[in-house]
């Protein structure tokens, strides 16, 4: 089957492709729009969070209780940073449900290109499946 017919693994393979190449940019800006964020921050949270590695540092941000506080940029602050962090927490499972999904299709489709291109990221891979590109 074809992508171009809609149908078989190559079509099942593009549109979940799709998908996942979304959610991984959506997970980068949210990422990036964090980091932003805590550019401006008040000292304290700055420094809080400048020095963590980003998976600690957007499971660290996530984990935020925002509560009312006198200052009111402090605590908008705080609630956009946990609604950014529970994003990209959300986007790696979708990222995660998407790649369980594509791997049986990659498997059942693209058994030559994983074997010729030593296991190489399964997007690339998907992609020389789905558009017909062969191996040298």
């Amino acid at each position: 089957m074809h992508a171009k017919t809609g149908t078989g693994h190559a079509e099942a393979l593009r549109v979940l492709l799709v998908a996942k190449r979304s959610a991984a940019s959506a997970r980068i800006q949210a990422i990036v729009q964090l980091r932003h964020l805590m550019f401006t921050a008040p000292d304290d949270l700055r420094a809080r969070y400048a020095t963590l590695p980003r998976s600690r540092f957007v499971d660290e941000v996530a984990r935020l209780r925002p509560r009312a506080e006198a200052d009111q940029v402090r605590h908008a602050l705080k609630t956009a940073a946990v609604t950014l962090g529970r994003r990209v927490h959300d986007l790696d499972d979708q990222i995660a449900t998407l790649d369980a999904q594509i791997a049986p299709l990659v498997r059942g489709v693209g058994v030559q290109v994983i074997a010729c291109r030593n296991g190489g990221l399964v997007h690339v891979i998907a992609h020389r499946v789905v558009h017909g590109i062969v191996c040298p």
